[in-house]
């Protein structure tokens, strides 16, 4: 009988050479030392490849599959198939793990057996590994569910650990919601146990113009809801149109991307989007100099105050959730 290690970490990576060695090495260095790394090169055309083969070489926890260009949710699920351990660890090849960070969550996992995430803080670097905030998150499993349920920040992927097992039973990552495939996972995953979040720092997130949230915003906003309501409407007893047939879901996400467009919500994504932007160009700048320079734009202060109120006012995908009884069967 083979002897698996108790947990497996998963990073998929495309084109990632620029972060790629710094975000190898925060997992080859932990202090917890009995896992195995499986990295998905997604068809780099860089110098992943390269890198990936000095460090598989050097390293046997390391396992490496390349596959053609095929996207995010592609390469998770293949690297699922690949996972031993009983936990999987997410992280991302642009992002920094604390060297404790695998002991922490697993302190926490073997304290409660119920669950089936854990997530943690995070320090939020720039490009020059700068810190520009720290992200708390609440401990509670009902205060997390709560926020991913209105698409408030949620624990970050890169600080998340979820088991194995529970992941497999409700059939992995879904490439329906491409933009928005780990809350549609979350949301599933929900059902098979309880969430926690470790109360200390486990990852440095890096924040740059080419992250994947920042360049689909407008795309996040649209699928992250869908999964939010298509989570309401089984929740209700009502059919998932993101289980039905492709012009039932085609015609679903189209109606949830006008109600979204007459409400204005992308319109308040952006201005937020960039206010995000100031943040991460202006690391060293006060935070009161940041905010008077934006808020200038008279619109964009409208349409901030608009979101804060909007984030006061009950939860949008509920409401949508509601109003699509009887138009999808």
């Amino acid at each position: 009988m083979k002897n698996y290690p108790f947990c497996s970490v998963l990073m998929p990576v495309y084109n990632g050479e620029k972060y790629l060695k710094e975000a190898i090495e925060s997992i080859l260095g932990q202090t917890f030392p009995d896992f195995e790394f499986i990295i998905i090169n997604d068809g780099s055309t860089d110098g992943t490849k390269w890198i990936l083969d000095f460090y598989s070489r050097s390293d046997s926890r390391i396992k490496v599959l390349t596959q053609g260009n095929r996207g995010i949710v592609s390469a998770l699920n293949n690297g699922l198939k690949l996972c031993k351990g009983e936990w999987v660890f997410r992280m991302d090849s642009d992002d920094i793990a604390i060297p404790n960070r695998l002991q922490l969550q697993l302190n926490e996992i073997r304290e409660k057996p119920d669950l089936a995430l854990v997530g943690g803080f995070c320090e939020q670097i720039n490009e020059n590994n700068i810190i520009l905030r720290s992200n708390k998150y609440p401990a509670e499993h009902k205060t997390l569910i709560n926020n991913l349920e209105s698409l408030k920040p949620f624990l970050p992927t890169p600080t998340i650990c979820f088991k194995r097992v529970a992941v497999n039973e409700v059939s992995g990552y879904r490439e329906r919601f491409k933009y928005a495939d780990d809350i549609d996972l979350w949301l599933r995953l929900a059902e098979k146990g309880r969430f926690c979040c470790v109360q200390e720092v486990v990852t440095k997130l890096r924040k740059h113009s080419s992250n994947f949230s920042t360049v689909h915003f407008k795309e996040f906003q649209i699928y992250g809801d869908c999964a939010v309501v298509c989570y309401f409407r089984r929740k209700m007893g009502l059919s998932d149109p993101s289980s039905s047939d492709n012009i039932t879901w085609h015609n679903f996400k189209g109606w949830v991307e006008s109600r979204l467009d007459e409400m204005g919500i992308f319109e308040e994504e952006a201005a937020c989007q960039l206010l995000r932007d100031l943040w991460i160009s202006n690391a060293g700048i006060p935070l009161t100099k940041k905010l008077i320079s934006l808020l200038k734009n008279c619109k964009i202060e409208f349409l901030l105050l608009k979101y804060v109120f909007r984030r006061f006012s009950g939860n949008i995908a509920y409401k949508l959730a509601v109003q699509s009884k009887g138009l999808f069967k």
